[in-house]
Parts: C-alpha cells; structure tokens; sequence
C-alpha cells in the first residue's frame, strides 16, 4: 500500500536516523544557483532559480527521473523544515522576513510516497525582500517628487510609471530611496512604483506593489516682470490641468502673503514703493480654489520703478533741454518724442537726469516721456507716461551778411520754423 503524501514530512523527521541528520555546523554556508547549476548529474533535485514574490520567494528546481511529487524545506537553524509538496517544479515560500536570508533544500518523491533522491544538505541561499512601499507620491517644485521604504539587503531601485492605459515602463535606477520625476506632464494622472534591482541593473530582486497615483500639477514658473504705471505685472506658464492661479508676494518677515488670484497667467502686483525690491511666487488651484501644486519656495524678485516724471522743458541754443527727477535703483534712462503726426520714437539714452534733443523739428507742438532702462539698454525697467510738451522754436543762426545803400546797417532775414525772423 502507497504511503499518503502527508507522511513525507514524518518521514523527514526520520532522516537521522536513517543517517542523513545535518547539523547546523555541517550547514553553515549554502549554494548560489550558479554553483548548484553546474550539478547536471546531482542525485537530488537541483534549485534553478529564486524568484521574490509579493509575499514570499518562489524556488524553482529541475526535473528529476521518476520523481511523482517533490518536498521543499527550509534551514530553520538546527535542522530542515518540511514546507510543502507539489508536483510541479516550484514552490513559493510565503510569510517570510524581508531582509533575511533563507536557505532551501528539494527531495524527489516517487509515486508510492517514498523518497526516490538524496537532497543537498548545503541548501541554496536567497535573500527576500519585500516590495518597497511608495510612502510619499506628492507634486514637487521641480516634477512628482516618489519616496519609499528602504529594503535591508537592497542594492538598487528601479523607479517606474504608468499613465491611462499604458504599462509600467522604466524611469530610472538608484540607489537612495526617493527620487524626482521632472519628466512628467501637467495634467496627466500618474501611478508609480518601485522594485529592488540588483548593483548591476540585471536582474529584479524584489516583486512590486500596485503603487500609487497622483495627478501631476506643475508648479508655476514666473517667466518675465514688466513695471506698469500703477505696479508691476507679473508673468508665468500656464500648467495643464489648472483652473486658476493665486499669486503670493514675501513680507519682510519672510512669510508668503497673498496678493489675488486669477485665471489668467499675469497679475499686477499694485501700491508698490518705487526703488523697493519685491519676491513673488505663484500656485495652482483647482475651480474650487484648492491648492494642487507645488510653488517655488524661494520665489523670484523685481525691482520697482516708479515712472520718471519729467521737471523741465527748455529751448537752449542745441535744442530742447529735457529733465526729470532722479529714481533710486535706476541705472540708465530713455528719453522718447512724439509730434501730432509721429509716434514715440527715441530720443537717447543717459545715465544723468537731462538729456538735449539736437534734432527736435521747430516750429510745432513737441511732446516727451522717460522710461528707466537696463544698464545694457535691452530691457524697460519702468514705465511711462503722457509726458510734458513744448512748441520749440529754433534759435535763429547768422548765415551772412550784405551791405545796404545807404550803409547804415546789415540785415540778415532767415525763417526759423514757421515765423520769418528779421535778425538786425
């Protein structure tokens, strides 16, 4: 009569004395599935490979002749512990320790339910580890920035991502236990997850979880500053995926403060002090005006300039001589000119606070304006305004002279502008 299956495991505990008992000393090291591969005639079932799982390892073995079922064991420290039978070529060993190194062992079983092989009492080494758990999956200033559980016995991670309908496809490799993904695109709805590699990036060491999801909002990017007449507007990129945008500016305590929200991407940050410089950031928020990104935390600075206001307007023997009052932080200024029948156009540029204009058209009704400017002149740093006006009349210029009849005296008549002059 067949000995039931379920006798295998008493039938292992009487190993010693049927002279195959190993003692812990005679166990201290155990095979890689490198060296067992080498085996080709072993007289007992040879591990092929380990492969982590979610909750334990799965051990693979070969064939071996005549074999109806196997028996997996597992070095419990003083001698084998039988863990189940199959009759397949693999077995997954659950409720194990992650970090730990477990030692395995595989004896072939013939169909009356006697064991028909030896077994290795070295036993095949393989260390579990669990899946990493991603404990952190939040919108970063730079991108989705990913944290997760350090493994003991882990050489690397491998990062990867899926949106929609997509797989999981690999973003990178590390060693550290968090990383930023700067890749992603506002809008889209992301799930990532982790697995533990080996140093070499050749093989998984770990399974993986189903991870976790966040839908990415990037944090606003202030792209360019312009001063207006009333305060300085602020720009930034749109983010896919927001419905509006709140704009904070720093106070001298060092505290973000808001200033407004919009749903357009610029804002005009108002009462401002002219030579004063401001920090602003900028933020997301969903239609019911949530936060759902991230912000720069160290926010982008402007300086403030007033618009120049011009003093003065005087005709001189050059020209028009134009002044204004100076503005703090100012470093270059320009001076613009317009007619009834001409737009602004540029006078010069100085770092004083006159400037004459040699080539002002007489004889008609001439308005102008200052902007402050970059030291390079490449860029407005203020405003401007309506400006001041003045007719400017040319001062007349000898250009010769002729002797009258009766000799008394020299005329000279050239028309200056409009208006004919008599010059004596």
């Amino acid at each position: 009569m067949k000995k039931p299956i379920v006798a295998f495991f008493a039938a292992l505990i009487a190993i010693s004395a049927s002279g195959f008992a190993v003692s812990a000393a005679q166990t201290d090291s155990g095979m890689n599935v490198a060296e067992a591969s080498q085996q080709a005639q072993a007289s007992y079932p040879v591990v092929t490979d380990f492969y982590n799982t979610a909750d334990g390892t799965e051990v693979s073995w070969k064939a071996y002749p005549n074999a109806a079922r196997y028996g997996l064991f597992v070095w419990n420290g003083d001698s084998w512990k039988g863990i189940a039978t199959t009759s397949g070529l693999s077995l997954t060993h659950k409720g194990l320790k992650s970090g730990e190194v477990y030692r395995y062992t595989v004896r072939a079983i013939g169909s009356d339910g006697e064991f028909c092989s030896d077994f290795n009492r070295e036993g095949f080494e393989n260390t579990f580890i669990a899946p990493p758990e991603m404990t952190a999956v939040r919108n970063s200033e730079k991108g989705v920035f990913l944290e997760w559980t350090s493994r003991k016995g882990a050489e690397n991670y491998r990062v990867y991502r899926k949106s929609g309908n997509s797989g999981w496809s690999r973003l990178t490799d590390t060693a550290s236990n968090f990383f930023t993904d700067e890749s992603a695109v506002s809008g889209t709805t992301y799930s990532y997850t982790v697995r533990c590699i080996t140093a070499d990036g050749s093989e998984w060491t770990s399974y993986y979880t189903d991870g976790k999801s966040v839908r990415y909002i990037k944090a606003p990017v202030i792209t360019d500053f312009a001063n207006t007449a009333t305060g300085t507007r602020i720009y930034w990129d749109k983010c896919g995926g927001a419905s509006k945008y709140r704009v904070f500016y720093l106070d001298r305590d060092n505290v973000w403060r808001g200033l407004g929200s919009t749903s357009s991407n610029s804002f005009t940050s108002e009462d401002l002090l002219s030579g004063e410089s401001y920090t602003y950031t900028v933020r997301c928020l969903d239609s019911d005006g949530n936060y759902i990104s991230d912000y720069d935390h160290e926010g982008k600075s402007y300086l403030f300039l007033t618009t120049p206001k011009i003093t003065s307007l005087n005709p001189v023997t050059e020209g028009v001589e134009v002044s204004w009052g100076s503005l703090a932080g100012a470093v270059n200024y320009r001076v613009y000119r317009k007619t009834a029948d001409t737009d602004w156009r540029r006078v010069g540029d100085t770092t004083a606070t006159t400037l004459v204009d040699r080539n002002a058209p007489s004889g008609v009704q001439v308005s102008y304006t200052v902007r402050a400017i970059t030291a390079d002149g490449s860029d407005w740093t203020s405003y401007f305004n309506s400006g001041k006006s003045i007719t400017y009349i040319k001062t007349p210029v000898i250009t010769g002279f002729y002797n009258t009849a009766n000799g008394d005296h020299v005329e000279q008549v050239r028309r200056c502008g409009k208006a004919p002059c008599v010059c004596p």
